[in-house]
């Protein structure tokens, strides 16, 4: 009898457990799985190619809407292989000061607000008293040959090194939409003989 009492009482128990467990399922939509819907991967090349082009060749690949503001303008150079979306179109935009923010199942590209944001610009040509013409402000170099510049968020600009008697490789450098600082622009220099300089 004490048996049979064990048995009943053991049966209840796992009865109250599994309409616990039950009930709990019910209640709880979080424990429902959601299938993630994969973005396609994107293999390809751009070279000198315009950003809305680029955008559009990214949507046409993927199905995916991209949407932009009519005034983003821009160069795409880069090398996309077996990449997301996401990852396109942060390699795509990493030198312009647009970004890509996903809405729902679409992409939107804005400009970040950079109110008041500068950026800098350094490097080194070996020698004194060089004028970076182009930047903002009067610039040279120092004793030792560095320069630095600070430009605001999405200057453009060509700057060439001069100074009298002296040669330079590259003899300039255009920035497009500067959108971070910019380290190591050197130049290297040749100072001319009497005869190179006429």
């Amino acid at each position: 009898m004490k048996s049979l009492r064990r048995i009943t009482f053991f049966t209840i128990i796992c009865l109250i457990l599994s309409v616990s467990i039950y009930t709990q399922d019910i209640n709880e939509p979080g424990k429902e799985k959601q299938k993630s819907i994969s973005e396609p991967n994107i293999t390809d090349y751009f070279e000198n190619d315009d950003l809305t082009a680029v955008l559009g060749v990214l949507s046409a690949k993927t199905g995916i809407i991209i949407m932009y503001p009519d005034i983003i303008q821009g160069k795409v150079n880069c090398r996309l292989y077996n990449v997301p979306l996401s990852k396109a179109l942060d390699i795509a935009l990493a030198p312009t000061p647009y970004a890509a923010k996903k809405r729902g199942d679409f992409y939107v590209v804005t400009q970040p607000v950079t109110k008041d944001k500068q950026y800098e610009i350094s490097g080194n040509i070996g020698i004194s008293d060089v004028n970076l013409a182009g930047f903002p402000g009067d610039v040279h170099t120092d004793s030792s040959g560095f320069y630095n510049v600070k430009v605001e968020a999405g200057w453009s600009g060509k700057v060439r090194p001069l100074r009298y008697g002296c040669k330079f490789e590259p003899s300039f450098v255009i920035y497009n939409n500067i959108a971070s600082n910019r380290y190591k622009q050197d130049y290297s220099a040749k100072v001319l003989s009497e005869s190179e300089k006429r």
